[in-house]
């Protein structure tokens, strides 16, 4: 008999966050669950920590045959799933407490038109400890439902491990995104339906800061590339929200850098490229007036 809700943590080295991801689900009071690994680690030191779970009988273990990357190992993951609902938490997270999972679970049983719910986050630090409640107001929430463009730049829903959705409805997330995979996602499933559940209360703590993390890593080229490509595939509106976080984006941006960016970059409507251009040299003379004020204040 297929489980209520499956468990799928894509994991990649970091054994011992592994190991507290697991025994966060151990303790939960929603018994009625499966848990999956998939392995994309290079070493078996995920092997190794599953050998002390092996007489735990609802979770299972795969090791990909090659390293599947990000997002692809996610979706590799939720493919193994049996369960009624998808409960995504990433290796280095963990459940807030042992209610956690039956309170996310419940958003969707009393919500049959809903296929996909979130909660609030605690996000932590590499060791666990507390830096800050990740919480959307209600209104921002339904506002980026209705329009997705208001997630541009920032999330309001935040990281995948504070979702669950059903396995009916899953959509795979899109393997051409690295940086913006999870806005991506979010936005693809309000379009398919708008219908949404969430709870402020942050049943999932959430590292922000690792060593194996791929966001941490991506330098601005990805940044912009992605974040103009997802604008692009989505035929988001050049509105106030987005306009805004591009010049944000592309303040600091060294010529260098914008060579790198040309070929999505000049897809961008001309007068939005005029913008941001012009919001550029103004930055650079700003900078050569204070540099000849200083010079002639010494």
């Amino acid at each position: 008999m297929a489980p209520l809700v499956s468990v799928c943590i894509p994991a990649f080295e970091q054994p011992m966050t592994l190991k507290r991801a697991v025994e966060s689900i151990l303790i939960q009071e929603e018994t009625d669950y499966e848990i999956i690994i998939t392995d994309d680690s290079l070493s078996d030191s995920v092997k190794n920590i599953f050998e002390s779970f092996k007489s735990v009988t609802h979770l299972r273990y795969i090791k990909n045959h090659q390293p599947l990357g990000t997002p692809d190992n996610w979706n590799e993951s939720i493919r193994q799933a049996k369960g009624k609902y998808i409960k995504l938490l990433h290796h280095d997270d963990w459940f807030a407490d042992s209610s956690a999972l039956k309170k996310m679970v419940n958003l969707l049983e009393v919500n049959p038109t809903v296929d996909f719910a979130f909660c609030g986050s605690c996000l932590c630090d590499s060791s666990g400890k507390q830096l800050r409640i990740f919480q959307t107001p209600e209104k921002r929430v339904k506002s980026f439902f209705r329009n997705p463009s208001t997630q541009i730049g920032k999330s309001m829903i935040g990281v995948p491990s504070a979702t669950i959705f059903r396995r009916t409805a899953f959509i795979p997330f899109d393997r051409n995104f690295k940086w913006v995979v999870d806005v991506d996602f979010y936005i693809a499933q309000a379009k398919k339906n708008s219908n949404i559940a969430f709870t402020q209360e942050p049943l999932v703590c959430v590292t922000i800061e690792s060593e194996n993390q791929v966001t941490s890593s991506c330098s601005f080229e990805i940044q912009a590339r992605e974040w103009l490509r997802l604008i692009r595939k989505w035929q988001l509106p050049y509105n106030l929200v987005i306009l805004s976080y591009l010049l944000q984006l592309f303040k600091r941006a060294t010529p260098e850098e914008m060579v790198l960016v040309k070929a999505d970059f000049i897809q961008v409507p001309l007068i939005i490229r005029i913008i941001i251009r012009a919001w550029q040299i103004r930055r650079k003379i700003s900078r050569i007036i204070n540099l000849v004020h200083c010079q002639i204040k010494s």
